[in-house]
């Protein structure tokens, strides 16, 4: 009778058997790991980008909302990974758009006020693959309150895969490789000074100068302290107190 690997007491030495992988545990933490990390589900797609764009103070309606999440599928492929929404975009009379979200905002429009009323249990993207998460909160930023004019400039004319579109024909969204990456905001700087300005400060000093004329302090001003005092002299300072029966 054969023995398998058995392990003792935890004052025993260590067990050097390994348990089958079909033997695990179901709440083993490395199998809860590998599982952890999913593509996010469109439905849960739908109400996280709802949800971030109500923090910014932004409603969306569905067709602002249809371009937000083309613009995370372009915005994820152009940082080196997979779209996220994982349907087929098709460029259709509106623009960027896919059967599959017809379908799913259309059920989700009628459960619920989709896009006005807050939902109980936003997700949280907590388990969505590397980088899903931080393309939607980029676009979202970028792109969620700004005018519907020009969020459609930037779908149509700088995304690579709306540049090179035919119209009724899939999107190739590898084409997003090659979009230029969001601006930051330059760095402040003074303004130029203009070229005249040590002229112009020159004028204005001998200006000043001219109506301020400075105090000389020698000869000391005589100054009246005490009644006795000598009130003789050119530029005497002080006070006189004179009574209210006399006349001056």
């Amino acid at each position: 009778m054969s023995r398998g690997p058995m392990c003792a007491s935890s004052s025993a030495p260590r067990c050097r058997g390994r348990v089958p992988r079909s033997a695990a545990p179901e709440d083993d933490p490395l199998d809860m790991a590998l599982i952890r990390n999913v593509q996010p589900d469109l439905t849960e797609l739908v109400g996280y980008v709802i949800s971030r764009a109500r923090d910014k103070r932004v409603t969306l309606n569905r067709a602002r909302l249809v371009k937000l999440l083309y613009l995370v599928d372009a915005e994820s492929v152009r940082t080196g990974r997979e779209p996220v929404t994982g349907v087929r975009w098709m460029f259709l009379d509106h623009g960027p758009h896919a059967e599959e979200l017809v379908e799913a905002l259309g059920e989700m429009e009628r459960r619920s006020a989709l896009y006005r009323a807050a939902s109980d249990d936003p997700p949280d993207a907590a388990n969505w693959v590397s980088g899903a998460r931080r393309s939607v909160d980029d676009v979202v930023e970028r792109f969620a309150a700004l005018p519907l004019h020009a969020l459609l400039d930037h779908v149509y004319f700088h995304t690579g895969p709306m540049r090179a579109a035919v119209r009724g024909a899939a999107l190739d969204l590898d084409r997003a490789r090659g979009d230029a990456s969001p601006r930051r905001a330059p760095a402040l700087r003074a303004p130029a000074r203009p070229d005249d300005v040590e002229r112009r400060l020159v004028l204005w000093r001998a200006s000043v100068a001219r109506r301020l004329t400075a105090l000389s302090l020698d000869p000391p001003p005589a100054s009246l302290v005490e009644p006795g005092d000598d009130l003789r002299g050119a530029r005497v300072t002080g006070r006189i107190d004179v009574p209210a029966a006399c006349e001056l």
